[in-house]
């Protein structure tokens, strides 16, 4: 029988651009087809066409700076395969500011110095695609004192589908001790620093350290606890203050911008979403509007009550926000008014969404990391079965009450700091931080020393015997016992030595473990 005719390039390409995009994976499967599928998978042209059919970018994931202790970028995938190792940054001091126009915003934590470390560090601009990536590290402003920072592209008239290593800006915002706000833009086509402009605050007391919202050509940030608004405009280069709506949220709020254009503002009130957009009326009058109330009980889909809930971030291009309840973490999406749970329940402070056209290379190590990752997937949710990994863990058993309360002072100030960087909080974290330091050092030699002294006893020989023994249970070949389950899910066991008797019965029923 004669083989089936190939098919042209073009209509290859026809069947490629309809991948969806929100899971790349695709494109690991069918780069592995042939080496013209490959080809056209990494042909610049039909990555720019494959953007412009599908319009807006998908999200792919969200870093969530959880760990106060650490300030190190977490990133939760929603695809199969992650898109870059979370090795990358699981263990570097730096913080997620901003992602946006395909690029990530980083800041450095500087450790390099004793008295200040964990305060302030260097700006780095990540674009996480594996093709044209790259790191720009940026030089510190004349103030190195951030509040909140913001990264865009700084290209007139794109449509920010295939800019990310293109030309950007990074706008950073502070506060002083004389209640006045400046702001300050970095260049990438200058390499510089410009001049920073100020504004009076008046009765806001701070710049909130949350995401700032890009709404056409201004750039907003929450003040204080939620009760006001910082605005900076691109092309006038000056800063302004909004007031927000006149009603009182219960934990954080976002700005988000609206489908017609406009400011928009989503805020949690007795157990409701209520959301506003801010419109100039006849006269020319700009003022917030209650858009819609959304009840959270139902949105959710909660067995019990949503007593509090806290929004935690937004993705502007996507229309939808995140939030979490004592249920866990979720996704709102504000034009279906649908939410899916992302994750479960624990301290998130803020989520920066990470939304990109991820068209992944197809070097060794990358479809090396994919396929682990896609076995893994398959291990989990067709079998059922855990592959186990690397406890990354913090080593804390020696940890006593003094250890323990030394520990909490430090979040703490950090906290305190992370909201207000000024001098009295600095100078706390400085003195909490030795303060940890030294309890754990106390508390570390004591543990060790009373190991050592174990060891030496009946007791400690017990103690190594047992260590032994599981080291040799988890060492053991898993091919020495196959495991199958009957009809009615009991769990038999079969001998590696007769694994050809299934037909005669050599099955042994075992108990479930």
């Amino acid at each position: 029988m004669a083989a089936p005719p190939e098919l042209i390039d073009d209509a290859i390409s026809e069947i490629l651009i309809r991948f969806p995009p929100e899971e790349p994976a695709y494109f690991f499967r069918a780069s592995l087809v042939s080496k013209s599928w490959r080809r056209i998978l990494t042909d610049p042209a039909f990555l720019r066409r494959y953007r412009r059919f599908h319009g807006t970018p998908p999200l792919l994931g969200f870093f969530h700076d959880y760990s106060v202790m650490v300030p190190t970028p977490r990133f939760f995938s929603t695809m199969v395969a992650s898109p870059f190792p979370a090795a990358a940054f699981e263990r570097r001091p730096w913080f997620a500011l901003d992602c946006r126009h395909g690029r990530v915003l980083l800041r450095k934590i500087d450790e390099s110095d004793e008295d200040d470390a964990g305060i302030e560090g260097n700006f780095v601009v990540w674009d996480p695609n594996p093709i044209t990536g790259a790191l720009a590290d940026l030089d510190k402003p004349d103030n190195p004192h951030t509040s909140s920072a913001v990264v865009v592209c700084s290209v007139t008239g794109c449509d920010h589908r295939d800019c990310n290593d293109g030309p950007f800006l990074v706008v950073c915002v502070r506060e002083d001790r004389s209640k006045v706000a400046h702001a300050c833009v970095y260049s990438s086509e200058t390499g510089a620093w410009g001049t920073p402009v100020s504004v009076q605050l008046g009765a806001y007391l701070y710049v909130n350290s949350h995401r700032g919202t890009l709404v056409g050509d201004e750039i907003h940030f929450v003040l204080g606890l939620d009760v006001g608004i910082l605005s900076y405009n691109l092309l006038e280069h000056n800063l302004s203050i909004i007031d927000p709506p006149d009603m009182y949220y219960h934990g954080y709020i976002v700005l988000i911008p609206m489908e017609d254009g406009s400011l928009g503002l989503a805020g949690i009130r007795n157990s409701s979403l209520y959301l506003w957009s801010r419109k100039v009326n006849a006269e020319g009058v700009a003022g917030w509007v209650q858009c819609k109330i959304i009840k959270l009980q139902t949105l959710l889909s909660l067995d019990h009550p949503c007593k509090r809930g806290y929004l935690i971030g937004f993705a502007e291009d996507a229309s939808v926000i995140f939030m979490f309840t004592a249920a866990g973490a979720f996704i709102v999406n504000l034009k279906s008014g649908q939410a899916r749970k992302v994750g479960k329940y624990q301290s998130y402070f803020y989520v920066i969404p990470f939304m990109t056209f991820y068209t992944p290379g197809l070097s060794e190590s990358i479809k090396s990391q994919f396929w682990k990752d896609l076995d893994s997937m398959v291990a989990s949710e067709v079998f059922d079965v855990s592959r186990g990994g690397k406890q990354e863990a913090k080593d804390t058993w020696w940890w006593n009450d003094e250890v323990q309360r030394a520990i909490k002072e430090k979040k703490e100030c950090f906290k305190r700091l992370h909201l207000d960087k000024s001098t009295t909080n600095i100078e706390g974290y400085k003195i909490a931080k030795r303060a940890a330091k030294q309890a754990v050092s106390v508390a570390k030699d004591q543990a060790y020393d009373n190991l050592y002294q174990r060891l030496g006893t009946k007791e400690g020989e017990k103690d190594i015997y047992r260590m032994a023994r599981i080291r040799e249970q988890k060492t053991r070949d898993i091919n020495e016992i196959k495991c199958i389950k009957d009809g009615v899910d009991r769990l038999l066991t079969l001998c590696e030595e007769n694994s050809g008797d299934r037909d005669r019965g050599s099955f042994e029923e075992d108990e479930e473990w």
